[in-house]
């Protein structure tokens, strides 16, 4: 049994906070391999889904531990072929990456808006009677 129409309308709108929709892209980076070594022990590749606009320093950030400080981010430029960002480029949507030693396939940070909606929801799930 769904619950009425307009009750259903309430219930999203309690999620929604007003606020402009944020804009996001996954950025697929790919493992570079050196070693015998690192071709046997990590993934190839994987995705972090950041906010539009984000740095590369924020990837970093995210991916966290699995990319070393000493790890370079490139991306490919059309005319000079594979080149190092800075923390200060904006991340483009397709990089590649030495020495990361995650096996993760996806990173995410949540928004402050993305952690507010999750809250709600969590909330109004905990108000519910036990079923």
């Amino acid at each position: 049994v769904l619950p009425p129409a307009d009750k259903v309308e309430e219930e999203e709108s309690d999620i929604e906070d007003g606020l402009p929709e944020e804009e996001f892209v996954t950025v697929k980076a790919t493992v570079q391999r050196t070693t015998a070594k690192q071709f046997q022990k990590s993934i190839g590749s994987f995705s972090v889904r950041l906010q539009k606009g984000a740095t590369v320093g924020l990837f970093r950030e995210v991916v966290n531990i699995n990319l070393p400080k000493e790890a370079k981010v490139l991306a490919n430029d059309p005319v000079k072929g594979l080149i190092a960002l800075k923390d200060t480029d904006l991340v483009p949507e397709e990089v590649t990456v030495s020495e990361y030693k995650g096996s993760r396939p996806f990173y995410i940070r949540f928004s402050p808006r993305q952690c507010k909606i999750v809250l709600k929801i969590m909330k109004r799930f905990a108000k519910q009677p036990e079923v």
